[in-house]
């Protein structure tokens, strides 16, 4: 009994966080073109405005380049031990490519990646419905 008035304010709360986030989401994307508009927004004890924030990549040509010439690694051990390509760039490869590939090409080719990419798993806690067997007469 206790596992299932549990289980039932869990599910309340995880849809209640859903919307409420839909709805936060909603109101960002008004004050953030309210703000473009007019600049910062004083409501109430609250005042809005935009950030700006960093985000930081290395090309990896050139820091290659520079880290073989300041630590004098070789360029594959380097590349080997720095480079990672992200699924999404070589997902939008792939759809490049199979215009001029075969099916079956496309096929190989996507199985030999996965061969070779590495996996993590870490732990979500998810909720669904639970099937409910149909018993028959």
């Amino acid at each position: 009994m206790r596992h299932r008035l549990l289980r039932s304010r869990s599910e309340e709360v995880a849809k209640l966080a859903k919307a409420l986030y839909a709805r936060k989401e909603a109101l960002e994307r008004i004050l953030k073109k309210q703000i473009e508009n007019v600049g910062e927004l004083k409501l109430g004890a609250m005042v809005y405005g935009l950030s700006k924030t960093t985000q930081v990549s290395y090309p990896a040509d050139s820091t290659l380049l520079v880290l073989n010439e300041v630590l004098g690694a070789s360029m594959e051990d380097l590349a080997r031990r720095l480079l990672v390509v992200d699924k999404a760039g070589v997902e939008r490869l792939l759809k490049e490519a199979a215009k001029d590939l075969l099916p079956a090409d496309v096929k190989m080719l996507k199985a030999r990646l996965d061969a070779v990419a590495e996996k993590t798993y870490s732990p979500r806690f998810a909720a669904h419905h639970a099937r409910i067997p149909e018993v028959s007469p």
